[in-house]
């Protein structure tokens, strides 16, 4: 287990990007500490850190990452890319018009 600090350093992620996820549901400390609050996070949180920040570089937003990760559900994604890609075609055709 570790500690917030370690994990943020270990996970190359800000404690307050950690508090923001948490805050969300996205992500929440493995344990607490009842007596110092202290935020224990374990080694395969890892992988869902790395889900998020890898949904997030496709511009998906947080809410959405987290109805993704939550559900576990591959067509939900799926149609978050479509989406998203339909997004980014007609901002693509806009900007071409403009020139």
């Amino acid at each position: 287990m570790f500690k917030i600090g370690e994990f943020s350093k270990l996970s190359n992620t800000t404690v307050r990007t950690l508090d923001h996820y948490t805050a969300l549901g996205l992500l929440k400390p493995k344990e607490i500490d009842d007596q110092t609050n202290y935020r224990y996070y374990s080694a395969d949180q890892l992988s869902r850190l790395n889900q998020i920040k890898l949904l997030q570089q496709t511009g998906l937003p947080l809410k959405t990452i987290k109805e993704i990760l939550d559900t576990n559900d591959l067509d939900f994604l799926e149609q978050h890319y479509i989406l998203q890609e339909e997004k980014l075609q007609e901002d693509l055709d806009e900007l071409l018009k403009k020139q």
